[in-house]
């Protein structure tokens, strides 16, 4: 998991990863159960991205891209790469994450989760969005609020969607995810890549909600420009241009 040094809390959830693994339950009555997070995906066995598809949104034709395992060479940590190409058009490509569910999965009318985790860095001029679709094949939308430009780790909660359409089409979220998708919309880049890692499901909250976003704000090195400034007794300002991380 990504180090960071600070964070914005945009509403209040609580919830706090105790698992890597946990298996899906049929029972209803498990909702009610304290559940461990289930990581979808970390990207760290070679291979990984075979486990997602790629979707070019072609009910707006235009857009290109793929879907790739990607490795940082400078840390050796690897992530999921979501290449965008919207110079012909389009409105958003996604990659999308299949939930196997028991036979009897479908009867279960309530979610044994309550949010997803994620870490994210997005392009500038770019929106990411969300997608949860259910056991009725119902899909709920949502616009996740990051940071640009910076790894970001993200609670995005089962709640409070934008939008939804297909199956029963009611509005009211049924059951466990059949599908996670998470997309990159067309914007101010035309051609670029969405990161992300780590990809968590979340167990319920008894508290109230909160959407909670951590990011490194400063990393103090060179390229920052920090430097101490002095106070004559006079009140006159001295700038002395020396860097914090020396």
């Amino acid at each position: 998991m990504r180090q960071v040094i600070a964070s914005i809390l945009f509403f209040f959830f609580s919830c706090i990863p105790v698992a890597l693994h946990a298996e899906f339950s049929s029972s209803a009555s498990a909702v009610e159960e304290s559940i461990p997070p289930i990581v979808l995906d970390n990207f760290e066995n070679h291979g990984a991205e075979i486990r997602w598809t790629f979707n070019n949104g072609k009910e707006f034709p235009g857009a290109k891209g793929a879907f790739q395992r990607s490795v940082d060479t400078s840390n050796q940590t690897a992530y999921g790469e979501l290449r965008f190409d919207f110079s012909e058009g389009g409105n958003y490509v996604s990659a999308s994450w299949a939930i196997p569910s028991p036979s009897n999965e479908s009867s279960q009318t309530v979610s044994r989760f309550g949010g997803l985790q994620v870490d994210i860095k997005r392009p500038a001029g770019n929106t990411v969005s969300i997608r949860y679709t259910d056991q009725t094949g119902q899909v709920f939308q949502k616009t996740m609020d990051c940071v640009e430009d910076r790894w970001t780790t993200v609670i995005v909660p089962f709640r409070d969607w934008d939008s939804s359409w297909g199956g029963k089409n009611d509005g009211i979220l049924q059951g466990n995810p059949r599908e996670i998708a998470i997309l990159i919309n067309h914007g101010e880049q035309t051609q670029g890549s969405l990161l992300f890692d780590n990809v968590t499901l979340l167990p319920p909250s008894s508290d109230d909600w909160m959407i909670h976003t951590q990011y490194t704000a400063y990393n103090f090195d060179s390229s920052e420009g920090w430097y101490f400034v002095g106070v004559r007794k006079s009140g006159e300002n001295i700038i002395q241009r020396k860097n914090l991380a020396s």
